[in-house]
């Protein structure tokens, strides 16, 4: 039992040279990939969130024109906003709908869901 068991762990997979080399390469892009998939989801990331901070702005400053009720958080609704252009758009390609009828349809419901 201890010979088969010391023959197992003796036997050791190798690659011929040029084929470890080319393993070894692969390796390297492997892991730059997956960390480089990481870093643009980093990115994505805030750039979403930037994106619903600038859909906030804009209707802080509808607000104080009177244009958008008062009563709202405009960062919650700058946030809520991108995330309904997100859902809208997925929807629209799912269903197949028209880009026009899409944000028309968003943007009539937006515009009266804010109004003051």
């Amino acid at each position: 039992m201890i010979e088969a068991a010391s023959r197992l762990v003796s036997s050791t997979y190798t690659l011929p040279p040029d084929r470890l080399e080319k393993a070894i390469h692969l390796s390297y892009w492997r892991t730059a990939l997956h960390f480089g998939g990481i870093a643009w989801t980093i990115l994505a990331l805030w750039l979403l969130v930037r994106w619903g901070f600038d859909w906030g702005e804009i209707v802080r400053e509808a607000m104080r024109n009177g244009q958008a009720c008062a009563s709202y958080d405009p960062d919650i609704v700058g946030q809520a906003i991108l995330g309904a252009i997100h859902q809208t758009a997925a929807e629209g390609a799912r269903s197949q709908r028209g880009r026009e009828e899409v944000l028309d349809n968003l943007t009539r419901f937006l515009v009266k869901a804010l109004r003051p």
